[in-house]
């Protein structure tokens, strides 16, 4: 297309037109206008921010890693003390079943309680241990003063009664009141009976992953808690903590949240430490080692800082290099490039007085293409919306409002182009419609054929097509439906307008009703769309003969093109 600027100073006119019919005389002013000098620094400044965006994504990467690396030291921490607490429980859970051996005969002879006492100088991780009958009064133990106690509401022993070996949580301890951790092992003979539960109060210090203390600093922390959230063991301020109920905090609700995994929280000391953390297996317990977070970070803030202070005074320097070769590499040439254009928009050869201070660089050039660009997206616009109200006006039927037969032929020809993989079509009938006119008049019955496409509408989804071929002839386009979906769809359609109640004393049931014919095929069958037609057409020839207000069915077939079956109204 070739541009025509308007000459002999008709632009530069226009601005002081009071009114005329010129496109030009409609110029709004700006409401805001931005010099190229500013434009230039807003893309030196997107520079600049592209290079901090990159070195930041940097830094943050570094930052990941090292949080990815501390996380997995701790959780390395965390198994090597769980492989501890094993050991412990795997040594006292043999015990235990070397002495439902002498179980029985604890119970039945109590000088033989001496037994309980060898095995608790043998197992180290054994504080005490006691034989329980059934009912659960103590009937044996390494500690004397545990004879005859009844613990049978404890939870751990209510449990074991039934069979199941458990270790407790924190519980305090009947004689001395101190929290303790109690393993039960049923005793249960050859029919399946519980005849004793061998307890063993375990150590609190000998779970506890003493191992990993020697390998932390002085800011870290180790922490178990029972499956309740009451501390078990900690490190440091062990004995403060133990026995406290710390499910409420962050740090525990977390731990109890998940089976294993790490976390960024406050410790019960209110120091902020990356926490990893797991499951103890059997027990429900949770094992926690936590290194402080600023001391882990902080070499890698001290490197971030020092980058930072570098790169800003870097970035400060090329800024102002950029500013200066814009202003004379940049700005200058455009500003005389306007000036040029400006002057053969007037149809000025030569320069005149120099623009006021407050013009843009760029304004008259932009004013003289705003105008032409004003005047032809007005045209297009007008004739846009002049072809889509003509386009929907060609696709509809006046009378119904529906896609109309041009609309539905050239849906059919689009599905039948590839876009749809299969396809099902209902041809509608209103049963007995000339009756209904000749008796009610035509105003009643277009009243009538109005209210039956709305119910059709209403009754299929927004992706099928509902359109009036003709007189009292409907037609339903289905993309993508089998022939059943098709059929049901039909059966809801001419109940829906059976279900309208439309007064009708010459068809069959007293009210208006109408036949269906469906048909569907597969679009690469090698049929064409004058097959389905006619498949539709005679499905709907066979619901007329079968007493009208019916669906039925056709069997799609090539025929080729060829005239529409007749049939009776």
């Amino acid at each position: 297309m070739t541009i025509v600027f308007p000459r002999g100073g008709e632009v530069a006119d226009s601005r002081n037109r009071a009114s005329g019919t010129g496109a030009l005389s409609h110029i709004e002013p700006r409401a805001r206008r931005t010099s190229l000098r500013h434009r230039l620094i807003a893309l030196v400044g997107l520079g600049l921010a592209l290079l901090i965006a990159e070195r930041v994504a940097s830094i943050s990467t570094e930052r990941d890693d090292k949080f990815r690396a501390v996380r997995q030291h701790v959780l390395d921490l965390t198994d090597r003390g769980m492989g501890q607490y094993m050991e412990t429980l795997s040594s006292i859970t043999g015990a235990l079943h070397v002495a439902t051996l002498d179980a029985a005969g604890m119970l039945a002879d109590p000088r033989a309680c001496g037994r309980l006492e060898r095995i608790v100088e043998m197992e180290p991780g054994i504080a005490s241990l006691a034989v329980v009958g059934p009912n659960g009064i103590v009937a044996c133990s390494s500690n004397p003063a545990a004879h005859g106690l009844d613990i049978g509401d404890r939870e751990y022993m209510q449990i074991a009664l039934r069979g199941v070996p458990n270790i407790s949580g924190i519980v305090r301890n009947v004689l001395s009141g101190n929290p303790s951790i109690m393993a039960a092992q049923p005793v249960i003979d050859d029919d399946g009976n519980v005849t004793a539960v061998l307890v063993a109060r375990i150590d609190l210090d000998l779970p506890f992953p003493l191992s990993i203390i020697s390998e932390l600093d002085l800011s870290a922390a180790v922490l178990m808690v029972d499956p309740r959230g009451t501390v078990i063991m900690a490190y440091p301020d062990n004995q403060q903590l133990a026995g406290q109920d710390l499910s409420a905090t962050p740090l525990v609700s977390t731990m109890l949240g998940r089976s294993h995994g790490t976390t960024i929280a406050r410790g019960p000391d209110g120091v902020r430490r990356i926490y990893g953390f797991r499951r103890l297996p059997a027990s429900n317990m949770r094992l926690a080692v936590g290194l402080d977070a600023a001391r882990v970070m902080e070499p890698v803030n001290t490197a971030t800082s020092r980058a930072a202070s570098i790169f800003l005074a870097a970035c400060a320097l090329i800024f102002v290099g950029l500013w200066f070769a814009g202003e004379r590499l940049v700005v200058r040439p455009v500003q005389m490039l306007a000036a040029r254009f400006a002057r053969f928009g007037r149809g000025e050869t030569e320069a005149t007085t120099d623009p006021a201070p407050r013009i843009v660089e760029l304004e008259p050039l932009i004013d003289a293409f705003s105008a032409m660009s004003r005047q032809l997206t007005q045209r297009e616009m007008a004739l846009r919306d002049a072809n889509s109200r003509l386009s929907a006006l060609v696709g509809l039927d006046p009378l119904t409002a529906v896609a109309n037969r041009r609309a539905f032929d050239q849906q059919v020809e689009e599905y039948w182009d590839g876009r749809v993989s299969r396809i099902a079509l209902l041809m509608i009938d209103v049963d007995k419609f000339k009756e209904f006119n000749d008796r009610y008049g035509h105003g009643e019955g277009d009243t009538c054929l109005r209210r039956i496409s709305a119910a059709l509408v209403a009754s299929v989804r927004g992706s099928e097509l509902v359109a009036r071929l003709g007189g009292e002839e409907f037609a339903v386009l289905m993309p993508d439906s089998t022939l059943a979906v098709a059929e049901e769809v039909a059966t809801r359609l001419r109940r829906a307008v059976e279900m309208l109640d439309i007064h009708h004393v010459d068809a069959p049931a007293g009210r208006v009703t109408v036949s269906v014919g469906v048909a569907a095929c597969g679009l690469a069958q090698g049929l064409v769309p004058s097959d389905l037609l006619a498949a539709a057409d005679k499905a709907l020839y066979a619901a007329k003969h079968a007493g009208r207000n019916a669906v039925r069915t056709g069997q799609v077939v090539h025929l080729g093109k060829g005239p529409r079956p007749a049939r009776s109204a």
